[in-house]
């Protein structure tokens, strides 16, 4: 990969060894004094340097600063060879770096030649732009008690998933700025850096238009974070986006593949998925992991259908927030969309009788996943989770393997050159609630979305035909008061 280069002086630039001397060892005078005595040294003073013109700094503003827990190395023109070090304190217009061989010093990094290098594994994983909040907001406040509230609650602006989704996304932004040819400025950037880097992201070939949106948001979060406004919000990148997402439309229809297109499931598909959670669940004592496995995914997608909720809503659902008792299925959702906005956690509720077969199934299967040995203290955060599957964190995309392990065992499988998947139960269970007459506001309530937003649209087919599986699944929302739909 391209280095991330900071800095440029009058040097080539010597390889990194693979082992560095210490510095310490014979140094006679000070880093400063080094630096200064060989900042216009000369091919014949130091034969193997080789005299280049001066080149402009990719990246330096001045009102912004490195963070804390940086990893950068430090070019020395004396020893002719870099230092790796680490960012520990931000001093003005100077950052106090302690190098990996216990040395430390301060310096204006303006003034120095360095690269900025991947966090390793023993780093810190949070984003470059989360890491900045602290920095940022001392400088506005300074450091208080007032002021370290506003920094802790700054840093919890952002779902975890969303922190972990936007930091790649912000590295691959500062690398493409600074392997542009001339390079570009980062922060605070300008039109023609945001259009250079939509250019970059349209020749990779594996973003879409409908994907594309979440990396300028890291790239507008990277920039309000640091006190500048968000660049990737203009016509031009709207355009591009609009652009982009038409010439990828014809492109498919060229080509006579539709698997990026994502059917409804059908009814029927989850009253049978259902049907066999039941079964299980009346005899669930010795499962075996096969068997296991597919009780967890039928009660799933009963259950998430039913929800009409996203999959890592359904997939992230501790056993706590499922209740059941006399009145009903309680479920209080963890992680929603927009729950930022809320105040507190919502609560959905379906009567005990509602979904024929419902209750009794979640009721064994809470049963049967408490008596699983998990460990004395590896008790799962979701519900969904087997003792053969406690390691690693759970992906949104969990969603579609349960339900593809349904489709599979079941025998089911979406029209020719369609797909299903964790939107289709969305597609399906909001389309099925509306074509047997529940209220709007009804199936926005339990899908999370909001009414004014009019994002139903994207999911609910007015079309749609009712049928026996709608009422079993979703008759129960239905006012009383309405005329029956046709079946």
């Amino acid at each position: 990969r391209q280095p991330f280069l900071h800095g440029a002086r009058d040097f080539s630039d010597p390889p990194l060894s693979r082992s560095l001397p210490s510095r310490a060892a014979g140094r006679v005078r000070s880093r400063r004094s080094t630096r200064l005595a060989h900042s216009h040294i000369s091919p014949a003073i130091a034969p193997g340097f080789v005299h280049l013109p001066q080149a402009p700094r990719p990246w330096a503003p001045p009102t912004l600063r490195l963070l804390v827990g940086t990893r950068l190395r430090v070019f020395w023109p004396l020893d002719s060879t870099w230092y790796t070090g680490v960012v520990t304190a931000s001093l003005g217009d100077r950052h106090r770096i302690l190098y990996d061989d216990g040395d430390t010093e301060d310096l204006d990094l303006a003034e120095e030649r360095y690269e900025l290098l991947p966090v390793d594994s023993s780093g810190s994983s949070t984003p470059l732009w989360a890491r900045n909040i602290e920095e940022y907001w001392l400088s506005r406040l300074g450091d208080s008690p007032a002021s370290r509230t506003v920094i802790a609650v700054m840093q919890s602006a952002l779902a975890d998933n969303t922190r972990g989704n936007y930091h790649p996304k912000v590295l691959e932004y500062l690398e493409v700025c600074a392997s542009a040819v001339p390079p570009l400025i980062p922060v605070p950037a300008d039109a023609n850096t945001i259009m250079h880097y939509l250019g970059y992201l349209k020749s990779k070939g594996t973003i879409s238009s409908s994907s594309v949106q979440v990396y300028l948001s890291a790239v507008n979060k990277l920039h309000t974070e640091s006190g500048h406004p968000a660049p990737a919000v203009g016509t031009e990148a709207r355009d591009f986006i609009r652009g982009m997402g038409r010439i990828q439309k014809r492109e498919l229809v060229a080509s006579g593949v539709l698997a990026d297109v994502r059917a409804p499931l059908p009814t029927h598909v989850v009253t049978e998925a259902l049907d066999r959670a039941v079964e299980l669940g009346a005899d669930c004592a010795d499962l075996s992991r096969q068997s296991a496995c597919l009780f967890r995914s039928c009660a799933f997608v009963a259950l998430n259908f039913v929800l009409i909720c996203r999959g890592d809503t359904g997939v992230s659902l501790p056993p706590h927030h499922l209740i059941l008792d006399n009145e009903g299925i309680h479920v209080v959702p963890l992680k929603e969309k927009g729950e930022e906005h809320r105040p507190g956690l919502r609560l959905v509720t379906i009567p005990r009788d509602g979904v024929p077969g419902l209750y009794d199934m979640l009721v064994a299967y809470k049963a049967w996943h408490a008596k699983l040995n998990f460990g004395a203290s590896r008790r799962p955060k979701s519900l969904w989770r087997l003792p053969h599957e406690m390691q690693g964190k759970w992906p949104s995309s969990k969603a579609d393997d349960f339900l593809q392990d349904v489709l599979l065992r079941l025998g089911h499988s979406p029209p020719a050159g369609l797909s299903y998947s964790g939107h289709s139960m969305r597609k399906g269970s909001s389309s099925a609630a509306k074509a047997i007459g529940c209220l709007l506001e009804a199936i926005c309530y339990f899908a999370g979305w909001s009414i004014l937003a009019g994002t139903f649209h994207r999911y609910i087919d007015p079309t749609w035909t009712p049928t026996v599986h709608c009422w079993r699944l979703f008759g129960w929302m239905r006012p009383p008061d309405r005329p029956p739909a046709h079946v």
